[in-house]
C-alpha cells in the first residue's frame, strides 16, 4: 500500500468529509452535553456498535483543530 500526504486545504477538507460520512454510515445519533476546557454544547454523538466506539464531532467549528 503507498500512503500519499494530503497538503492542500480542499483536498483536506473532503477527505475529512468522506471519512464522516463513511462514520455516520450506519451509526445511532443520540443528544448529550459534551464539555471541554473553555466551552461545551449540546451535540450528536454516534454509536458504532459493529466497532463498539462513540464518536464526536463538532461540525460547527471551522476546521482549524483537528483532535
Amino acid at each position: 500500500m503507498s500512503l500519499t500526504p494530503l497538503t492542500g486545504l480542499d483536498e483536506i477538507r473532503q477527505a475529512f468529509e468522506i471519512t464522516l460520512s463513511n462514520l455516520k454510515d450506519g451509526a445511532v445519533a443520540v443528544k448529550r452535553k459534551v464539555g471541554w476546557h473553555g466551552g461545551g454544547g449540546e451535540f450528536d454523538i454516534y454509536w458504532r456498535s459493529e466497532e463498539q466506539f462513540w464518536f464526536f464531532v463538532n461540525s460547527d467549528r471551522e476546521l482549524t483543530r483537528w483532535w
